[in-house]
This record gives C-alpha cells, sequence and structure tokens, in this order.
C-alpha cells in the first residue's frame, strides 16, 4: 500500500514516540511503502536536518534509511487546492503515485478530507483502518 506522508509525521515519528512511530514501524516492515517526489524528499531530509541536535546519530541512520527506502515518483501534476500552498505537493505526490492515503497531522490537509479519491486523515485514523483490515475485522 503506497502512501504520502506529510513532514510533520514523518519527523515526529523519528525523534518522538506514538502512532507516528507506529507508522513508521509498519514502513520498515514493508507493510505499507511511503512514497515522495524529490521535492518532498529534500523537505524530509532538510527538516531532519534541522532537529537532529536532538540525536545526530539517529538522525544520520534514518536519513540514509529514507534514501534508500523511499519510493520516488516524478510528478507533473499541478493542484492549488490547499490553503496552505506548500502543501499541495502532498496531494500532486499522491495523485501521481495512486495513493490512496496522505497522512498528516496538519489542519491545512485534514480539511480537504478527501480529494480525487484520496483520503486525507491522522495517522490514528490510518492505524485504526490498517489493523481492522490486517485482523479482517470491520473499523468501529
Amino acid at each position: 500500500m503506497n502512501l504520502v506522508v506529510d513532514t510533520n509525521i514523518l519527523v515526529s515519528g523519528i525523534f518522538w514516540a506514538g502512532k507516528p512511530r507506529q507508522l513508521l514501524e509498519l514502513w520498515v516492515e514493508e507493510v505499507v511503502t511511503l512514497v515522495a517526489t524529490p521535492q518532498i524528499l529534500s523537505e524530509y531530509l532538510d527538516v531532519i536536518g534541522r532537529l537532529q541536535r536532538h540525536d545526530i546519530e539517529l538522525s544520520q541512520k534514518w536519513k540514509e534509511f529514507i534514501v534508500e527506502n523511499i519510493e520516488i515518483t516524478h510528478s507533473n501534476i499541478n493542484v492549488s487546492i490547499c490553503r496552505d500552498k506548500k502543501d499541495n505537493m502532498f496531494i500532486e505526490c499522491a495523485l501521481s503515485c495512486g495513493s490512496e492515503y496522505i497522512i498528516s497531522g496538519d489542519d491545512d490537509l485534514l480539511c480537504l478530507k478527501e480529494f480525487d479519491k484520496i483520503k486525507i486523515v491522522t495517522v490514528a485514523e490510518f492505524l485504526k483502518k490498517i489493523s481492522s483490515v490486517e485482523f479482517g475485522r470491520p473499523a468501529p
């Protein structure tokens, strides 16, 4: 399952515990595939670099893992739907790779809820959905 993940979720999963970390564990375990455009990848690496003072070794390991394991898509799609124009790149990426989900904690994306059959959800909503599918029971 291809996912597009907003930068805040990726960074939260790297530096702090909780649901964003659980999502990254699904990626590490190859349950899901994270997809990004070169522009998104650049943003990921830039933000991790700015926060690496928390843990330089951890930051470096994650940077290497991301570069080696993220699926890159090149998008020639342009949308202008988000209140914060920088967030359009996540929708463009999802459209380009055929992702069903954008995982975000950003209200500027979450307020859309869905765009062209792409569900824009929080990490908690996604984890609830995937656990119900994984164990074959309907989501409560």
